[in-house]
């Protein structure tokens, strides 16, 4: 029992909060593991037992499904209620290019949370931002989904408005004032 509640904890305590510096080259984030163990917490691989059935298993192996379980309900949660913060606020904040965001991805491994960058976004004619540009740790440049994406929670903090909202819906917004929240247009 103690190894579950070990890797939950872990778990628990990966997720991103903030990132550790401005640079966009830098994928670096805060989690609460840096205050517990003085770095990010890391985990070593297993193969997915979620779908396997419990009578098939060995004794460790119920133990992994157990984990695994709980880290995807968990994380689906999660995201879940940063995605719902957005629902409170009807007045979102612009996404800017440089942000830090979480990929909303499916099957993502324990303690791995798919992080990128705003590069660039692209606004509807009514000004709301429904795609983006992200650059992923890898290098790898994606358009994504504005809906598949969820700003990192204390990420709105510095900026004074509420935190942990996912896309942006800015209400009374115009392509003009989507284009002036981009450093890109300042050039």
């Amino acid at each position: 029992m103690t190894t579950i509640l070990t890797q939950i904890e872990a778990a628990m305590n990966s997720r991103p909060l903030t990132p550790l510096s401005e640079d966009p080259d830098e994928l670096d984030v805060l989690t609460p593991g840096h205050f517990l163990t003085g770095s990010s917490l890391l985990a070593i691989p297993d193969l997915d037992y979620t779908e396997v059935p419990t009578n098939r298993l060995q004794h460790y192996q119920e133990l992994l499904q157990l984990v695994q379980q709980h880290w995807k309900r968990w994380r689906r949660e999660y995201i879940s209620h940063l995605h719902n913060q957005n629902q409170r606020f009807p007045q979102a904040t612009l996404l800017k290019v440089g942000q830090m965001v979480v990929l909303k991805e499916d099957g993502s491994a324990a303690i791995e949370w798919p992080l990128a960058r705003f590069i660039e976004v692209y606004p509807g004619p009514d000004g709301v931002i429904r795609v983006v540009k992200v650059r992923t740790p890898n290098g790898a440049i994606y358009k994504r989904q504005a809906s598949r994406i969820c700003l990192l929670p204390f990420e709105k903090a510095l900026t004074g408005k509420p935190t942990n909202t996912c896309y942006s819906q800015p209400s009374g917004a115009t392509p003009k004032d989507v284009n002036a929240a981009s450093p890109e247009s300042a050039t």
